[in-house]
């Protein structure tokens, strides 16, 4: 699609995912001891105003998945 500078973006549709778990010693690294985080809400403000567009929850290991953003 053209924007009003004349340029011409392609925008394409990627996946995003990952995981919660508890950062017990806050280290930023998920542990082998450190417990998963199942039922958390993961939200995605895709267009940076402030409002989540899209929501999931993680599953029983922690992980989520945004699917064609």
């Amino acid at each position: 699609r053209a924007d009003p500078t004349g340029l011409q973006f392609i925008i394409e549709e990627a996946d995003i995912d990952g995981f919660c778990s508890h950062d017990i010693n806050r280290n930023g690294i998920q542990d082998p001891a450190e417990p998963p985080l199942p039922g958390w809400t993961v939200e995605l403000d895709s267009d940076d105003e402030g409002v989540a567009d899209d929501t999931v929850v993680t599953d029983i290991m922690g992980q989520y998945g945004f699917i064609d953003v």
